[in-house]
């Protein structure tokens, strides 16, 4: 079986995205620490009523999505792990995915919490290298986060890093996207995600 577990926070909401998230501004824990708690108390229940009705069936795999599941504290993140490897069958071999946008990855400590609390891939909304598409995203990075994030995972000892990249937006040259995967590639990920832009009804995007 595999598991999502939505996490419903972001800094900023961007300019594309229709998932359900909260706009905090600032960190989790100073922003909103009871709204963090309440999320939480309610996950790890959730996860005791599923692990319950499907009588603790076999976990293979673990995804951290969002939102922003990097603004989660690592402590955060290991004790929902250790809910779920309570009340499920976790496999010792499962992959467990936090995604994480660049500018939320403060320096190699906090990538090895998360690596110390379970935490065995890393999926980095990167989008796009180049800094008139991040504008145009919404983005709250710049596009030497991003190189810095991936440097900063792999120096924490990060071994399975994937990368989200974006193309099919609105101005974005052939010429611009082969940048952007050669600089990709450039820097040595495990894996490439490439999305095409969907207008979502109701974003910025779609408006525009």
């Amino acid at each position: 079986m595999l598991v999502y577990i939505h996490v419903p926070f972001c800094r900023t909401r961007c300019n594309y995205c229709a998932f359900h998230s909260i706009p905090l501004g600032g960190g989790v824990e100073s922003a909103a620490s009871p709204l963090l708690r309440d999320y939480v108390d309610t996950l790890l229940l959730e996860l005791a009523h599923w692990g319950d009705r499907l009588n603790g069936a076999a976990v293979q795999s673990v995804f951290f999505g969002g939102g922003t599941p990097s603004l989660l504290p690592p402590r955060i993140v290991g004790i929902v792990l250790e809910r779920l490897a309570r009340c499920f069958t976790l496999s010792s071999k499962a992959e467990i995915t936090l995604e994480a946008n660049p500018e939320s990855l403060r320096g190699g400590q906090s990538v090895q919490q998360y690596l110390a609390a379970g935490v065995n891939r890393l999926s980095i909304g990167i989008q796009s290298l180049d800094e008139s598409m991040l504008r145009l995203l919404g983005r709250p990075h710049r596009a030497q986060d991003s190189l810095h994030a991936v440097f900063t995972a792999r120096e924490a000892g990060c071994a399975n890093i994937n990368m989200d990249l974006m193309w099919g937006l609105p101005g974005l040259s052939v010429r611009q996207w082969l940048q952007t995967l050669k600089d990709a590639v450039r820097m040595s990920p495990d894996h490439i995600s490439a999305y095409g832009l969907t207008l979502e009804p109701g974003t910025p995007l779609e408006r525009d």
